[in-house]
């Protein structure tokens, strides 16, 4: 009766033994063609804070202060020092602007935060030290992701139709005259419209711009005359966008406004980027060949690129925080920023 009891117990321990061997051991690692320089990071949480909603992205930083937007009140913009304590929410007076709240779009560049009618060209600066403001007023239709560029010019992503199909281009607009003065057509693989969408940086200190495709590993490296310098390709080897079940429905809101969907989501290769210090950093969300799928799950990725010619350096893990997924993250001095759902969390780096 013991030996059988023994045997049952042993049983039951070599079964509990094969599930987590399962679970946390790569059996088949699916092949994926590449493989990264992994630097180890040796990362310390300094300090934590806890946002209003998970609708918060960055907007902007100046020397003292990081600022952020949420989504859920697109008409004000929010505060906060780089020890990330007193979160302050600005309110701004937009009625001049006449924009719907989806339609404003709010962002700081250095000692400037300008505000704009994505629909109609309605165009505020703010001067922080100062308190001045002045109004301007360009003609773009559906103009998105708008940065200051300097005094006098902005930068954003503006969609067309072309042979009643939607296409994105980027456009560079002397605001104080109403003039674009330079466009760049983003590249057409498949639909042209959700293979090229895509998040756009600047750089404005060293007058560069970057243009990172989210189906697709490439970047875009352009001057501030949208020439293109260069392109990175990033090291997923994933060279097309991949819209399975390619199905483009049109509808129109009850504002008259067109969107256009997809039938399924799309596989999002590259999902965010930064830039600091003559770096392009890209929270990337493919697996490369030679990381444990269980590391992989349990941190998020960052690839690091040189920003003169694009050239792959190295990859280092930040840990998901409270299980969460890393949404956007920045760079200064030796700490990083980021943000996970509804909290923003600020990393020592004590190691390079």
């Amino acid at each position: 009766m013991k030996r059988s009891l023994l045997f049952v117990s042993l049983i039951i321990s070599l079964s509990w033994i094969a599930i987590l061997v399962y679970q946390f051991i790569d059996l088949h690692p699916e092949k994926t063609g590449f493989k990264r320089k992994i630097r180890k990071q040796n990362m310390e949480i300094v300090a934590t804070l806890k946002l209003p909603s998970t609708f918060f992205y960055f907007a902007g930083y100046s020397e003292l202060k990081l600022f952020l937007k949420d989504l859920k009140t697109p008409e004000s913009l929010f505060s906060v020092n780089y020890t990330i304590a007193n979160l302050k929410r600005l309110r701004f007076n937009t009625s001049s602007l006449n924009a719907k709240p989806n339609h404003l779009n709010i962002g700081v560049q250095d000692t400037t935060i300008y505000l704009a009618n994505k629909q109609t060209g309605n165009f505020k600066t703010i001067f922080i030290i100062s308190g001045k403001s002045n109004e301007f007023k360009y003609t773009a239709i559906n103009l998105d992701q708008i940065h200051l560029l300097s005094k006098r010019s902005i930068v954003g992503r503006q969609i067309s139709l072309t042979d009643k199909q939607p296409a994105r281009k980027l456009v560079k607009i002397d605001y104080t005259k109403n003039k674009t003065e330079h466009t760049y057509v983003l590249q057409k693989q498949t639909d042209g419209f959700f293979c090229t969408d895509g998040m756009l940086q600047i750089d404005a200190q060293n007058a560069k711009l970057y243009y990172m495709y989210f189906y697709r590993g490439e970047i875009l490296c352009l001057d501030s005359n949208l020439r293109q310098n260069y392109s990175i390709n990033t090291i997923d080897t994933i060279s097309t966008a991949k819209l399975n079940n390619l199905t483009q429905t049109k509808t129109i809101n009850k504002h008259k406004e067109t969107t256009f969907n997809l039938a399924s989501p799309p596989k999002i290769v590259n999902k965010n980027f930064t830039l600091y210090r003559n770096k392009v950093y890209v929270l990337s969300l493919i697996k490369s060949d030679n990381e444990s799928v269980t590391v992989f799950k349990k941190n998020q990725v960052v690839d690091v690129y040189d920003a003169d010619n694009g050239q792959y350096r190295y990859s280092f893990y930040i840990p998901k925080y409270k299980n969460k997924k890393l949404q956007e993250f920045r760079l200064k001095d030796n700490f990083i920023y980021a943000i996970f759902d509804n909290f923003l969390i600020k990393y020592k780096l004590t190691s390079n």
